[in-house]
């Protein structure tokens, strides 16, 4: 792949390793302040917020597991093995790459698992 694009993908992953990471940042402050909004009880209106903070937990959580990946992308960049299939070694195809910056496998590979 030529530096140029390699380059491109490394910026998007930035960008978005950055907006996860403030994303998830809004979510723990939010998720750290629902307790005590959850101890007045539901006469206050707050009847779903027990389901809305395991909402809230599962999104950080997956919002966290996202930004793992798109660091261990900007790893593989560094290393010169971005854009190689984890199982096969192969080329992982441009327009994947765009879809998924991130991708770990080619489609055969990902297919399979």
């Amino acid at each position: 792949m030529q530096a140029a694009k390699i380059e491109q993908f490394r910026k998007r992953l930035v960008e978005l390793s950055n907006r996860i990471a403030g994303d998830v940042a809004e979510l723990t402050k939010e998720t750290a302040d629902a307790p005590s909004r959850r101890a007045r009880g539901p006469e206050d209106g707050t009847e779903g917020s027990t389901e809305q903070f395991d909402r809230d937990i599962a999104l950080t959580i997956s919002e966290e597991a996202l930004r793992e990946e798109a660091l261990a992308a900007l790893q593989r960049i560094e290393k010169g093995t971005f854009g190689q299939c984890e199982t096969c070694g192969g080329t992982i195809a441009e327009a994947r790459l765009q879809a998924l910056p991130f991708a770990r496998k080619c489609i055969k590979c990902a297919s399979q698992d």
